[in-house]
């Protein structure tokens, strides 16, 4: 798994197994790389990252997020699931957690092609509303 925050191969495992109807008949590609870098699962165009943090936003959220976009030609294709362990995000994600992320998505780079896919001639910005429309099926605990 990719930096510090993801979950272990178990905890991957454990929620694949726990989420039969999601994954089944599909194939799953664990750790694929992709244009910009590497995400924790593949299956058909969805990529998944799976964090285990204690708090949110997490260390190069941003930067991740922007590579995920980068990507993606959909925010359906996009899923990041926090383990909600304990000590982890033991409430889910807050509004304040969720007005973070928000935040700091606001600072990612993006291309103008890669904005475009989402809101054709539109802004970071935009994109960040996008995102804030689908939250709760993006990021998940």
């Amino acid at each position: 798994m990719n930096g510090g925050w993801s979950l272990s191969r178990t905890g991957v495992q454990k929620y694949v197994s726990k989420n039969p109807a999601e994954f089944s008949g599909k194939t799953l590609e664990f750790e694929v790389n992709v244009i910009s870098g590497r995400v924790d699962l593949r299956v058909d165009n969805i990529l998944y990252e799976f964090k285990s943090v204690s708090s949110v936003p997490p260390a190069d959220f941003a930067k991740q997020m922007a590579r995920d976009l980068t990507n993606a030609n959909s925010l359906d294709e996009i899923k990041w699931l926090f383990d909600g362990q304990p000590g982890k995000l033991p409430n889910g994600i807050s509004q304040v957690d969720k007005d973070a992320m928000l935040s700091a998505l606001d600072e990612m780079s993006l291309s103008q092609s890669t904005i475009d896919k989402f809101v054709p001639d539109g802004n970071i910005g935009d994109v960040v509303d996008q995102i804030e429309l689908k939250f709760s099926q993006i990021f998940q605990v």
